[in-house]
C-alpha cells in the first residue's frame, strides 16, 4: 500500500491529509502517518491521556476499516489535534458509536465518524465502538459509495451541519443531476471546490454560486465562463478566486446583455475584459 506521506514535518503531513484522495484508505494508516511526525509524542500526545481499546462486541479494529475519500470531508489535522488537547483525552461516551458499512466482499468503510476514529487512534486506541450497516450483496462498489454519501449528507445536514461545499461533494458522489451540472460548470470555468476536480483555481466560497446557479438570479453558464476568463486574464495564476467577484461579475455581464435597451451605457464582454486588465495593472504595480 502506498504511503500517504513519508514526511515527519507537521505542515507537510497536514497538507497531505488535507488533499488526501483514494477509494480505499486505511484509517490506521492515516493514524500512523500522523504519529510519525517529529516530536509528536513529546509535544502533543504527552498532553493527552492514553485511552484503552474498546472491548465490547460492537467494536472494530482501525486496521480493518477504510475511508472512501470520494465523499469524505477534508481531514484538518490541526483542528483534530486541538480538539484532543482541549479535551485532554478521547472520551468514549462523548464520541459514541462510529458508523461503518460492510460492502460486498467484507471490507468495512466508515461513512460517519472518520475524524473520531483518527482521534481515537491518536489517543492509543486500536479498536473502537461502531454501528454497522451491511450493503446488499448485489450492490456494486459505486452503488455502495453513493448510498454511504447519501447517509453522510442526511446525517450531517440534519444533526451536525456540513458546510455547503461538503454537502456539494457528497451530492456529486451520489451523482445528483444538479450537482453534476454544477461540477461541469466549475470544470468549464477552470475552478475547483473542496478539491473535487483536483485541478483548476480554488473558489473562495461556494454558497453564492450555489444560490445563483439554476436558481436565484439563474445566471447562465456562458456568463460564468466569461467571468472566470476575465478574472484569470486580469489576475493570472491566483491562489483562489473570490466567489463574490466571480458571481457578481457574471451577473453584471448577464444583466448588461439582457437589459441593453434600458441602460444608458453598456459594455460587451471583450470591453469589460480589457477594462479589468487595465484596472489590475494599476493595483498590482
Amino acid at each position: 500500500m502506498t504511503s500517504i506521506s513519508n514526511s515527519t514535518k507537521m505542515n507537510e503531513v497536514s497538507a497531505a491529509l488535507a488533499t488526501l484522495t483514494g477509494d480505499k484508505v486505511s484509517v490506521q494508516e492515516i493514524v500512523d502517518t500522523i504519529l510519525q511526525i517529529s516530536n509528536f509524542q513529546e509535544k502533543t500526545l504527552s498532553r493527552i491521556q492514553s485511552s484503552l481499546d474498546y472491548d465490547g462486541t460492537d467494536g472494530a479494529y482501525l486496521s480493518g476499516v477504510y475511508a472512501d475519500m470520494n465523499y469524505q470531508r477534508k481531514i484538518r489535522l490541526r483542528k483534530l489535534i486541538n480538539k484532543l488537547i482541549e479535551l485532554g483525552e478521547f472520551n468514549d461516551d462523548v464520541a459514541g458509536s462510529m458508523d461503518i458499512a460492510e460492502r460486498p466482499g467484507g471490507d468495512y468503510f466508515v461513512w460517519d465518524g472518520l475524524r473520531r476514529m483518527i482521534m481515537a487512534g491518536l489517543a492509543g486506541k486500536k479498536r473502537v465502538r461502531v454501528n454497522k450497516t451491511v450493503h446488499k450483496g448485489d450492490k456494486t462498489i459505486q452503488e455502495c459509495r453513493q448510498h454511504e454519501a447519501f447517509l453522510l449528507e442526511v446525517r450531517n445536514t440534519k444533526l451536525e451541519g456540513m458546510k455547503p461545499e461538503e454537502i456539494f461533494k457528497a451530492q456529486v458522489c451520489q451523482k445528483l443531476p444538479r450537482a453534476l451540472s454544477l461540477l461541469n460548470l466549475l470544470e468549464n470555468c477552470g475552478l475547483d471546490v473542496e478539491g473535487i476536480l483536483g485541478k483548476g483555481t480554488l473558489l473562495g466560497g461556494f454558497s453564492e454560486l450555489n444560490n445563483n446557479f439554476q436558481q436565484g438570479h439563474d445566471i447562465k453558464e456562458k456568463y460564468f465562463i466569461a467571468s472566470s476568463d476575465i478574472i484569470h486574464a486580469a489576475f493570472p495564476n491566483p491562489n483562489q478566486i473570490s466567489v463574490f467577484l466571480f458571481v457578481g461579475l457574471a451577473y453584471l455581464l448577464q444583466y448588461m446583455d439582457e437589459n441593453a435597451d434600458e441602460i444608458d451605457e453598456t459594455y460587451d464582454i471583450a470591453e469589460v475584459k480589457e477594462m479589468m486588465i487595465e484596472y489590475a495593472d494599476t493595483v498590482l504595480m
